[in-house]
C-alpha cells in the first residue's frame, strides 16, 4: 500500500510530493526510473502518453494522462538528482 503527502507551499509555485510505498526498494526505483514501468503506475492505471523521458541528474519529463472522458492532462517535470535506490528529486 502507499501513502501521498502532497504540500502546496504558501506564494509558491512548487507542490511537494512524498510517497512511502510498502515494497523493495530497487523495485521502487526500477518503476519510477525505467519509462517502460513508469507508464504502467503513474497515472493511476489510465492511458499515458510520455513525450519525453529523460531520468537522470538534469533530465526532465513531459506525460499526458488520459482520463475516461476523454480528456488528455499533462504533466512536466525535471530530475534535479537520480541517486540510485537512494533518492529522486
Amino acid at each position: 500500500m502507499a501513502h501521498l503527502k502532497v504540500t502546496v507551499p504558501e506564494n509558491s509555485q512548487n507542490i511537494l510530493g512524498i510517497v512511502t510505498i510498502n515494497a523493495p526498494l530497487e523495485k521502487v526505483f526500477e518503476a519510477y526510473t525505467f519509462e517502460e514501468l513508469f507508464v504502467n503506475w503513474w497515472c493511476r492505471g489510465n492511458p499515458m502518453k510520455v513525450y519525453h523521458f529523460d531520468c537522470r541528474d538534469g533530465g526532465s519529463w513531459h506525460i499526458a494522462e488520459q482520463s475516461e472522458d476523454g480528456n488528455e492532462y499533462e504533466f512536466t517535470g525535471c530530475f534535479h538528482e537520480v541517486a540510485k535506490n537512494r533518492r529522486i528529486s
